[in-house]
């Protein structure tokens, strides 16, 4: 699954969404987001997620390596690129241009491997979690259809 984070629901009007930041501006909240924003690495991960990455939508190389290595994984796999909304989000949030949002999502997160814990509030970039060894849904479901077709016991 690879979701792409702006921070809120831009195309039906700049609502804030589960992962808008707090204090942030947006159509629906426009003194200020109240909630503290959805983490969605951190709920793939708890969720049981066996690969979860988040990359900001401006590194091409690491996203792809991100999204190849997804593919590649064997197992429930959640990719979150953090990409901005300029004309919602950004110009209600004195980020009028693509580049200050960008700029914005850098100072908002980290680059780590291997955690989904936040440091002084900032989000990790990269990959975060990787387990492998567990036997992925579609490998269980063709068992269970070898089983009832009775060419496994």
């Amino acid at each position: 699954v690879i979701i792409s984070n702006n921070y809120n629901y831009g195309t039906t009007g700049g609502q804030y969404s589960s992962t808008t930041p707090t204090g942030a501006i947006t159509a629906t909240s426009a003194l200020g987001h109240i909630e503290r924003p959805l983490d969605v690495c951190a709920v793939a991960a708890a969720a049981g997620a066996t690969y979860v990455a988040r990359g900001v939508c401006d590194d091409v190389l690491q996203n792809a390596k991100l999204i190849a290595d997804g593919m590649r994984h064997k197992g429930f796999a959640v990719i979150e690129i953090l990409s901005p909304c300029p004309t919602q989000f950004g110009r209600k949030n004195q980020m009028p241009r693509m580049f200050d949002c960008v700029k914005k999502m850098h100072e908002q997160t980290y680059r780590t491997t291997g955690t989904v814990q936040h440091s002084d509030g900032r989000l990790p970039i990269g990959k975060l979690v990787e387990i492998d060894g567990i036997e992925d849904y579609s490998t269980s479901y063709k068992k269970i259809i070898r089983l009832a077709q009775g060419e496994e016991k």
